[in-house]
């Protein structure tokens, strides 16, 4: 992570696109995040998009804006987000969700400057810096005809990855230290010795966003001055809901099962409530159905 960190610091000073790669919940936001703030344009806007969040024909029109009738109910010209985003920074969450119709027109904008809204005749200026993200292997993403090449080669013109934080285990401490004094407003509140082991050895398959949700539940259920985990079953979770076959024969657990086995094993803790579940992993109810579709 001091590497990521250090590459992220370099970067911030350029304006070159850079591609932040890692599973579910290992914080690439707060990467993109960290970049901008380190960056020239630290004093004007940082715009997010997440495109696995807004709905394929309202997609474009937030992106690139709308002049007045290019759709039905288009009543006024509306900005749009990389308008916004001039002399700061766009940021594309889950950019390989995006359509190859707005990879294309996105790439035209990367590489011109300029880019028409929906139902325009002039082009459009934007001086924007662009920051993205994705869970997925580009590669496969690419050979799944899911992103066009030329624009992967475009956006990966700095890659960062974001390793899970199974490999790094030494980090869950100093992460738990930091979520009990962010959240509770106090440093006193202390874990247990078996507590921490049990975390250390767990999978974590929704890395960093799943420990910090974990965290907050222990904060709430403190009992006697410690973080308690006993109503949260931590200490089951690495076996009945992963049920042991977290790794695959190399030991290591792929992007696409990390995301099967948070995704499922959520489900059942809801007793199969969707929204729920989607609620808790902190995405849409259309992106948590995409997901299960996938898996099919």
């Amino acid at each position: 992570m001091k590497l990521v960190l250090r590459i992220a610091d370099r970067v911030a000073s350029t304006d070159h696109p850079v591609l932040i790669l890692g599973e579910t919940g290992v914080g690439k936001d707060l990467i993109a995040e960290r970049i901008f703030r380190q960056s020239a344009r630290c004093h004007r806007d940082f715009v997010r998009l997440n495109c696995a969040a807004i709905p394929s024909d309202l997609f474009e029109a937030e992106l690139f804006g709308n002049e007045v009738g290019s759709f039905s109910g288009a009543v006024k010209r509306r900005e749009g987000l990389i308008e916004t985003a001039d002399k700061g920074v766009l940021f594309l969450d889950e950019v390989c969700e995006m359509s190859l119709g707005s990879q294309a027109k996105m790439l035209r904008a990367l590489e011109s400057g300029e880019f028409y809204r929906l139902g325009g005749r002039r082009p459009v200026k934007s001086d924007f810096r662009l920051l993205s993200a994705m869970n997925r292997d580009p590669m496969e993403a690419v050979g799944g005809r899911k992103m066009r090449e030329d624009f992967l080669y475009r956006l990966a013109v700095i890659t960062i990855h974001v390793p899970p934080l199974r490999e790094r285990p030494e980090d869950i401490e100093p992460l738990i230290d930091h979520f009990v004094r962010k959240h509770s407003g106090s440093s006193d509140l202390r874990i247990r010795s078996e507590d921490l082991d049990r975390m250390t050895s767990y999978p974590w398959p929704g890395n960093v966003r799943e420990l910090r949700n974990r965290i907050l539940s222990a904060i709430v259920l403190e009992e006697d001055g410690y973080l308690n985990f006993a109503d949260q079953g931590v200490a089951s979770v690495g076996s009945s809901l992963i049920g042991g076959d977290w790794q695959n024969s190399n030991g290591l657990l792929s992007i696409s099962d990390s995301q099967r086995i948070l995704i499922e094993s959520t489900i059942r803790h809801f007793g199969g409530n969707r929204a729920k579940a989607s609620q808790a992993l902190g995405i849409s109810e259309s992106t948590l159905y995409r997901r299960l579709r996938d898996f099919k």
